[in-house]
């Protein structure tokens, strides 16, 4: 009963198993496409399906949900209705005939037909309590007689082995009766007949495709049956019983909702098995709609990094850029890897134009982390047009990352001498020199360069009269 888990995700269940790679694989890794098993993301052969059993939340584990079932608003309204109804009953009618089959048969049969919808939607993976109408108890009303008439027929099997075998064969009997009960109301909830839900051959083939957890759902049951007893004996015992009667009669109908919601949840979880189709995705908690449309194209690549085939994982980033050159998840995850293996030669091709479109679609910050990653590396990482590298520069410096924006900024007028800034960005260059390294000297001739190379430039007054601060702060400290 262990489930297997992916093993990229660890936790989350496993959908698909290869058998030649021995990798388990969730539904995030390959997704389901089409008819028939999809293909290994690392050999490419088809996977196997582990079942929809190992995706969804195993029964036992889900025994607290099961149990509150009922309390919730629409179930438990609906219980205290047909309480107050059978008390309504049993006072205006008292013990006549029409009053016992009006409050003990045709009220049960309403309650019973509503534990099967329970059952039914729960089956459809449904699992928050749905509207009660008039349809959803008048339709079909013979399924719950049909119920009714299986624990009448368990009864004269039992009677009969009694007679026949002593009490015995009566235990024997009643322990295969009750073993089979559980499989018999699933089958009847699915295939609506009478006839296949008393049939031996199906019942024993709907538990061997559920296999070992069956035992364990019937002991559930077993000991839920147990208590209730247990609790009406003592109700019975310690009160009256004009309080013992509607107090035991709410208790049963809870009891029966918490065993046809967990009998439906057994389908639900098994539902692959059993052939039985499902409206509900079978699916563990996942990321949205649009992260999963986001990360589908990396999925191949992530596999094939934690198998090491980073050469691999490099081609198919690179393929999946020249498809959608605006996918950025894929350009990050291509520029992470270029940075681990400290290839420059790639770096200053595919980081450079990552960081370009990142200032592009106007993500600053973005676009900055890229740079200084890649600058770390390659102390001549450069980028983009002349416009782009003077916006770096000048988030560089903003950021305290002086020198990058100096190399950043290193010969521009020479890269892009068409370039109307440059003055804009030498004056950057110039306060960074004096004002962060003390190279004043140096930033006085950049001030000259300007004024000499571009004496059309608006900003002179500004160029000569930050080099006179220069000049003064250079002859005090003489």
């Amino acid at each position: 009963m262990a489930r297997i888990f992916c093993k990229y995700h660890p936790d989350v269940p496993a959908r698909w198993i290869c058998r030649a790679c021995q990798i388990p694989f969730c539904s995030r890794c390959i997704p389901q496409a089409g008819e028939g098993p999809p293909a290994c993301p690392v050999c490419h052969q088809a996977v196997e399906s582990l079942g929809a059993g190992n995706v969804i939340e195993p029964f036992w584990q889900r025994l607290p949900a099961i149990f509150a079932w009922p309390l919730q608003r629409i179930p438990l309204l609906f219980m205290l209705a047909l309480s107050g109804l059978g008390l309504l009953v049993a006072f205006l009618l008292g013990d006549s005939l029409f009053g016992w089959l009006l409050g003990n048969v045709v009220l049960y049969a309403v309650f019973l037909k509503y534990a099967y919808v329970v059952l039914e939607n729960t089956a459809q993976g449904h699992l928050d309590p749905e509207p009660i109408t008039w349809n959803t108890i008048a339709e079909e009303l013979e399924l719950p007689f049909k119920q009714l008439f299986i624990l009448f027929l368990i009864g004269a099997i039992n009677n009969s082995l009694y007679r026949t075998g002593g009490g015995g064969l009566m235990l024997a009997g009643m322990f295969l009766t009750a073993l089979l009960l559980p499989a018999s109301i699933m089958v009847l909830a699915i295939e609506r007949r009478l006839l296949a839900a008393i049939n031996p051959i199906i019942l024993i083939d709907v538990m061997r495709r559920i296999g070992m957890p069956y035992l364990l759902l019937w002991l559930f049951l077993f000991l839920l049956i147990s208590g209730l007893n247990e609790t009406s004996a003592y109700l019975y015992h310690y009160l009256p019983v004009a309080f013992a009667m509607p107090l035991d009669g709410l208790l049963g109908n809870y009891v029966t909702l918490v065993v046809f919601q967990l009998l439906g949840y057994t389908l639900y979880q098994y539902h692959e098995a059993l052939g039985f189709p499902v409206t509900a995705e079978e699916t563990a908690p996942a990321a949205s709609a649009a992260a999963e449309a986001a990360d589908e194209p990396l999925r191949e690549v992530e596999i094939l990094f934690h198998e090491g085939r980073l050469e691999e994982a490099r081609a198919r980033l690179q393929a999946l850029i020249e498809q959608a050159p605006g996918n950025m998840a894929c350009r990050e995850r291509l520029h992470r890897l270029l940075l681990n293996q400290q290839d420059i030669p790639g770096l200053r091709q595919h980081s450079a134009e990552y960081v370009s479109r990142l200032l592009l679609h106007g993500k600053p910050s973005e676009a900055l982390r890229v740079f200084t990653e890649a600058y770390r590396v390659d102390r001549e990482f450069k980028f983009g047009d002349a416009k782009q590298r003077h916006r770096m520069a000048e988030l560089l410096a903003n950021n305290g990352q002086d020198r990058a924006a100096l190399a950043l900024l290193n010969n521009l007028h020479r890269d892009f001498p068409q370039y109307a800034g440059v003055p804009d960005a030498y004056r950057l260059v110039a306060r960074l020199l004096s004002e962060k390294f003390n190279q004043d000297e140096r930033a006085r001739q950049v001030l000259d360069f300007i004024e000499q190379r571009y004496p059309d430039y608006p900003h002179l007054d500004e160029v000569r009269a930050y080099r006179q601060v220069i000049e003064q702060v250079a002859a005090q400290g003489k």
